[in-house]
């Protein structure tokens, strides 16, 4: 088997894969205690507000980007029904032996695939203040916040090189754990 290696400039192309977004939602939600419960005890039962993010977005397309992949399957049969962190996708069609990757080639293979996605985005943010009048203007407001608030990780990350001994596994996450911060804030 001889192969020859040819040196190829490619211009820009615009197919990013990162702004393939089937589905982005975005809902928010604040209640802030009015009426006659705040006229009568403001200092220690008004100026609270409830607050809440919930963030949906459909997983975007993993790109398998080496030139060099030997795939000898069918495109449809990457895809599994219950993907898990050891098996995001099915791998089984792949050469995955170093030396018998091709060195170069015309690329026929696509740059992703709709029905092989990373993991959907869902993530609740949180917050409760506390605001106290202290003079006509000025008022202290005391912040509880809980970002990512049920530790709902994000699934990224996934490795798509057919040599390495991770190939078809997640290595990593798209979002941080849970975060909560407190704080004060004078506003005047």
């Amino acid at each position: 088997m001889h192969a020859e290696q040819y040196t190829s400039y490619s211009g820009f192309v615009h197919d990013d894969w990162r702004i393939d977004d089937r589905l982005t939602l975005n809902l928010r939600i604040r209640y802030e205690a009015e009426g006659a419960l705040r006229k009568r005890w403001n200092r220690s039962w008004g100026g609270w507000q409830l607050q809440g993010i919930y963030t949906y977005q459909s997983g975007r397309p993993i790109p398998i980007t080496s030139n060099g992949t030997v795939f000898t399957g069918n495109f449809a049969d990457l895809h599994l029904d219950k993907s898990t962190v050891e098996k995001w996708f099915n791998t089984a069609n792949f050469n995955t032996v170093s030396n018998q990757q091709l060195v170069s080639n015309v690329r026929t293979f696509p740059l992703r695939f709709s029905n092989l996605r990373f993991d959907d985005l869902s993530a609740v943010d949180f917050s409760v203040i506390k605001g106290t009048a202290i003079t006509e203007n000025v008022n202290l407001q005391f912040r509880a916040e809980a970002l990512n608030a049920f530790n709902s990780p994000n699934f990224g990350a996934v490795d798509v090189n057919p040599t390495s001994a991770n190939f078809g596994r997640v290595t990593g996450v798209n979002n941080y754990a849970r975060r909560i911060q407190l704080g004060l804030r004078l506003v005047f």
